[in-house]
């Protein structure tokens, strides 16, 4: 089961390099089952650096980033949505630290067979951690799911 990671990010370099930092670190197999695609939301900070950087370390599978100049994050995600072509897509944001087995569980989950169209997890914060460090479990969506909403002009 395939799907694609997309964090849409404007002018938040260093968050997202811990976002990335957190995908890097993923216990899951590099075989091809997930990618990540950052959409650059017209930065003017240091984002793009950030990106070659990661993307340099060779830790991410099938990292990119394409930039959308309309802001917002409806178009940024529409953006992100449109520029991947796996069966499943998550969206996670800039500020999100994943847990290291997250990639694992969700292809697990994916992997079910259960008769699904979307799934997300919560937010877990621990006392010793800030609100900035959490780890989450994103909302992930069936492209199959996101054609008929649009098809019914949801």
């Amino acid at each position: 089961m395939m799907f694609s990671v997309v964090i849409c990010t404007y002018n938040r370099a260093d968050s997202l390099r811990a976002a990335l930092a957190s995908l890097a670190a993923q216990e899951a197999p590099r075989d091809g089952s997930w990618r990540v695609l950052v959409v650059d939301n017209n930065s003017t900070d240091h984002t793009a650096q950030v990106v070659d950087e990661a993307r340099a370390g060779d830790d991410i599978p099938g990292l990119r980033s394409v930039r959308e100049t309309e802001q917002g994050l409806v178009v940024a995600r529409q953006r992100g949505f449109r520029e991947t072509t796996a069966p499943w897509v998550a969206f996670v944001d800039d500020d999100c630290t994943l847990a290291p087995d997250w990639i694992d569980e969700a292809l697990s989950f994916l992997a079910s067979g259960r008769p699904i169209a979307a799934f997300n997890g919560g937010v877990l914060l621990t006392p010793d951690m800030s609100p900035i460090e959490k780890h989450v479990l994103p909302l992930i969506i069936a492209r199959h799911a996101v054609h008929e909403l649009m098809a019914r002009g949801v």
